[in-house]
Formats: C-alpha cells, sequence, structure tokens
C-alpha cells in the first residue's frame, strides 16, 4: 500500500479529471440518468417557472395546484434570477453549472478545514459519481438549488466555528448575518432543511457561544418575515387550500418507521469506513463494533417477529438500495435490509462516542425531519450524509491516518463509481 501511494498525486488527478468527464458526458446524455428529476422537470418544475414569471400574485395564491411540495422560493428564484430560464435548455444549462458550483463550494469547504487542495479536490469530486446528485443537476429540480445554498452554508459555518475573541465586531456581524442568510435560503428552498437552521442554534448552546445567540436570533427572525406572510395569508404552513399533497405525505407519525431505513442510509454511504475497520482497526475495535450490531440486529429481528415491521415487506416506494435488493432476491426475512441497517446502527454509536452532545444534535435532527415523509427515498441523502461526514459536522472518532485516508478515498470513489455504471444500466 505505501508503494500505491508513494506518488498518488496522479490517482487523485485521474480520480477528479474521470468525475468531472462523467458529469459532463452525463449532461450529454442525461436522458439516460438514473433520476426521478427527469419526469419532474418534464411534468411540472419548468411548466411552473414560466407561471411564476407570467403571473407572480396568483401562482402563489394557487400554489397547491402545482403539485410541488416545496415552498414557492425555488420558482421564484429561477422565474426573476436567472437569466436563463426562458428555455427549457438553456435553462437546464443553468442548473447544471449550479451542479458545477455546488461541487466547487464542497471543495472551498474541505479547503478551509485544513485538507490539501488535491485531496480536497479528490474528495468534492465524489459528488459528481453520485447518481441523484447529478441527475437533479441535469434536470434542475429544487434539490439542486437547495445542495448548492446549503454547502454555501456550510463553508460560512466553517467560518463561523473559527471566529475568536480577537476578531472585530464587523466581521463577526457579516459572518453571522451570511450564515443565516444562506442558511435560511436552504429552507426556503427545501423545508426539510430546517434542521440545519435548528442546529446552528443548538451548536451555539452546547458551545456555549451565547454571545452570538442574539444576533442569529434577530437575522432569522427578520428572514422568517416572507414564510409567516404565507402562514397567514394561505391559512397554514402550506396552500392546503388548493392541495393536500403535505397532509398526504409527511407526517411525524412516520419517523419511528424510517428510522431502520435511515440507519440503512448511512451505512450505505459511509461502509468504506467499515472496511477500514475490518483491515486496519484493533481486534478490540471490531470485537466492539460487532457487539453493537449484533445488539440491533437482534432487536429488529424480535420488533420483525411482533410484526411491528410488516411496513418493510410491503414498501412499494422509496426505501433504498438494500431494501429493494432483498425484494429482488426474495428475502421475505428483510436479513439483507436488517444487516444493512444494524451497521448503520453501528457508525451512529461510533460518532456518539466523540463530541456526543454534537452528534447527538445532528443525528436528531436528522432522524426527525428526514424522518417525517411517509416514503423515503435515497436520493433526500446523497450527498447529505457524505457532506455531513467529511465538513466534520459530524465529528468522527475513526483514527485515519495519512495511508488510511488514501485507501478510504479510493474505495469510496471506485465503491460509488460502480453504484453510478449500475444504478444507469438499471434504469435503462
Amino acid at each position: 500500500m505505501n508503494k500505491l501511494f508513494k506518488n498518488d498525486v496522479y490517482i487523485k488527478l485521474g480520480i477528479i479529471l474521470v468525475g468531472l468527464l462523467l458529469y459532463f458526458v452525463g449532461f450529454y446524455f442525461k436522458e439516460f440518468s438514473p433520476s426521478g428529476s427527469q419526469s419532474d422537470f418534464k411534468a411540472f418544475v419548468f411548466k411552473n417557472i414560466q407561471f411564476f414569471r407570467d403571473d407572480l400574485i396568483s401562482s402563489i395564491q394557487n400554489y397547491g395546484k402545482l403539485g410541488d411540495a416545496n415552498y414557492p422560493f425555488f420558482y421564484i428564484f429561477h422565474a426573476y434570477l436567472n437569466p436563463f430560464s426562458y428555455d427549457p435548455d438553456t435553462y437546464l444549462f443553468s442548473t447544471f453549472s449550479i451542479g458545477l458550483l455546488t461541487f466547487f463550494f464542497f471543495f472551498l469547504s474541505l479547503k478551509n478545514l485544513n485538507f490539501k487542495q488535491i485531496d480536497a479536490l479528490t474528495l468534492s469530486s465524489l459528488l459528481l459519481y453520485l447518481p441523484w446528485f447529478s441527475g437533479r443537476a441535469f434536470w434542475g429540480t429544487a434539490s439542486n438549488l437547495a445542495w448548492f445554498f446549503f454547502l454555501i452554508s456550510i463553508l460560512i459555518f466553517i467560518k463561523f466555528k473559527e471566529l475568536g475573541s480577537n476578531d472585530n465586531i464587523l466581521k463577526k456581524i457579516k459572518i453571522t448575518f451570511l450564515l443565516c442568510l444562506f442558511s435560511s435560503l436552504t429552507l426556503y428552498v427545501k423545508p426539510i432543511f430546517i434542521f440545519f437552521v435548528i442546529y446552528i442554534i443548538y451548536y451555539n448552546f452546547i458551545n456555549k457561544k451565547f454571545i452570538y445567540l442574539r444576533s442569529i436570533f434577530s437575522f432569522y427572525l427578520f428572514f422568517s418575515i416572507p414564510i409567516f406572510l404565507l402562514i397567514f395569508y394561505w391559512g397554514g404552513i402550506y396552500d392546503h387550500t388548493n392541495s393536500s399533497i403535505v397532509n398526504d405525505i409527511f407526517n411525524y407519525k412516520n419517523i419511528l418507521n424510517n428510522i431502520p431505513i435511515i440507519f440503512s442510509y448511512f451505512f450505505f454511504y459511509l461502509w468504506p469506513f467499515f472496511i477500514l475497520i475490518l483491515i486496519l482497526e484493533k481486534k478490540k475495535d471490531i470485537i466492539d463494533f460487532l457487539k453493537i450490531f449484533l445488539i440491533f440486529f437482534i432487536t429488529l429481528i424480535i420488533l420483525d417477529f411482533s410484526n411491528n415491521l410488516n411496513y418493510l415487506k410491503e414498501y412499494k416506494l422509496g426505501g433504498g438500495a438494500f431494501i429493494k435488493l432483498g425484494y429482488y432476491l426474495n428475502d421475505k426475512y428483510n436479513i439483507i435490509f436488517f444487516t444493512s441497517s444494524s451497521f448503520g446502527f453501528c457508525f451512529v454509536v461510533n460518532y456518539l462516542k466523540e463530541k456526543f452532545l454534537n452528534n447527538l444534535g445532528v443525528i436528531v435532527l436528522v432522524l426527525i425531519f428526514f424522518g417525517i415523509p411517509k416514503f423515503l427515498y435515497q436520493d433526500y441523502f446523497e450527498p447529505l450524509i457524505i457532506i455531513l461526514a467529511f465538513t466534520k459536522i459530524l465529528n468522527s472518532n475513526f483514527n485515519i491516518n495519512s495511508e488510511k485516508k488514501n485507501f478510504l478515498r479510493l474505495i469510496l470513489i471506485y465503491g460509488f463509481f460502480f453504484f453510478l455504471y449500475n444504478q444507469i444500466l438499471f434504469f435503462n
């Protein structure tokens, strides 16, 4: 392994260039991209942008009829701030460019965390290998813009965490204002990102940065004025008069049902860490890991035999790769899914071993807000878990030295390249 990575700069450059090539070629052949975004774009996304451009007031008044469970800001942004949204082709090229900028802001975030420039570029190029991230950029749906604003928020949050007593007051106010602004914009595109807004407040509480809380609350109160106006106008958090889509799909009662599925997604996107544990960690660490696995796995088996997990056997939409793999292999006891979910739970427990309060807050907020949908699609978590893990929003206790990082980087890229390739084959 030492010989393999002695001059690994060429491997890293190859990973970056292949990622960019896949992204550009994928856009040219976007009809083959494995993403539900294509059908959304053709059914309502581009049409709704034109509705908003033609008549903003009427579009807001009848928003529930437009078939989108998100808030109107996505359409307002593209109708009035995107000069390329008049034509479908130029619009899609603009969202393709937003995807590239998202990759760039991920790179800047990693670079600000003291990654070497080549390493930051290599890891950020991982986004370009992800089929649903690329598919949303190719077809210009709301998530594409949400990830863009979210990664700007992450970059600013990294700078916010670095603020010290020696920084002048204007710098502190400026960074705090920008953090609240871009996290609010993310929320206005996809309401599910309220988890990050709450986390920012939570982070300041647990780290006793009370000096910033007054400014944060003031800025968030100001940025919340549009949503309060919408709630007052609609008579609720959504235009329920014209649509029942939110009530039909989103309910807090779904959270418990979705927890095993979310753990499965954690394993799917962090499985290279499992390989590291098996190959490079101490025997005691492996035994501890497997103990946690067995406890949760047995718990799932007991719940299944008591008929509390029957919904997993008839999960028609979403559920992720492992639950679908079990269906195809006729795994009537869901052993494949229970295994992936149990390994995902192990990762969550490992995160909780370091900076417990911080990681507990992140994980609980993700479980709550991403667990509300009736059907939990894997693309909701792509690239959420990767971003949280590599930007240290989730603090890992894995002891990864330089050699391990190179190994991790390679199996991550190769793994998701294989995933992208198979998704394209399956979709077509």
